[in-house]
């Protein structure tokens, strides 16, 4: 029996995950520190959680390659800048991933086709057509495992639903998107929050959620938490009515 594998089933379900959970999972491996079976074993842990009614959502963004000045995306061949377990699971031929040139997202398990189909249809990266939208449409939960609350993307889906005037680019960038079915090109904003002048504070949200929405724990030793999604996008909307700029620090010039 790998005691790491009943570790981590053991830390995930107290921190709160479930049979049946549709979860988005933003992560730093190494802050796990040693896992015999590596990111696999995690994986196996997380299936067995959620179980085959469950469905595990992981962020593929591409933003750091896929530029204006580089602007092409491939669904099977560019690979994800946000840390080796979603890079694993891109990579994984039973995965599924959106389209989209800078915020993709690979998704495995029963609800996967559902969270992934539709994303090509944005032109921002987190819109209504997009997994991490869709995952709080749906009930869904976010888990951050070892990387704190900060890198928490379903909130520029908060910013870009209430139109905040910080998080887009004046105008889209023209992008060359790659799918097996074939090539086009369409018109895509960026996130343009600290070319506006601002920083992210997304860990922000912990001041504004009730204990019964965001868990805290321990997974493998890495700080974790785990969020009720539909009410984080609900509770964010209702601060940033009050104060749009309450997620943002002005950068200092």
């Amino acid at each position: 029996m790998n005691r790491d594998y009943t570790k981590l089933k053991e830390d995930l379900i107290c921190l709160g995950l479930q049979p049946g959970d549709s979860v988005l999972i933003h992560s730093s491996f190494k802050a796990m520190g040693k896992i015999d079976g590596g990111i696999q074993t995690l994986l196996d842990a997380l299936r067995s959680v959620v179980k085959d009614s469950g469905t595990l959502v992981f962020p593929t963004l591409t933003h750091a390659g896929v530029t204006p000045e580089s602007p092409v995306f491939s669904q099977t061949e560019t690979p994800s800048c946000v840390g080796a377990v979603s890079e694993y699971v891109r990579t994984l031929g039973e995965s599924l991933r959106s389209v989209h040139p800078t915020h993709s997202c690979a998704a495995l398990g029963k609800l996967a086709d559902t969270y992934t189909q539709s994303h090509h249809l944005d032109n921002t990266p987190v819109g209504e057509h997009s997994p991490f939208f869709k995952l709080k449409e749906n009930g869904g939960k976010i888990l951050m495992l070892g990387c704190g609350l900060k890198p928490n993307t379903s909130m520029h889906g908060v910013e870009e639903a209430f139109r905040t005037p910080y998080v887009l680019s004046p105008e889209p960038f023209l992008y060359t998107i790659k799918t097996p079915e074939g090539e086009y090109q369409k018109p895509y904003y960026r996130h343009w929050i600290s070319q506006n002048g601002y920083a992210q504070r997304y860990d922000r949200v912990i001041t504004v959620l009730n204990q019964l929405y965001i868990i805290e724990g321990l997974v493998h030793g890495a700080k974790s938490y785990l969020i009720d999604s539909a009410e984080m996008w609900k509770q964010a909307l209702q601060v940033m009515k009050r104060d749009p700029h309450f997620f943002v620090d002005k950068i200092d010039e």
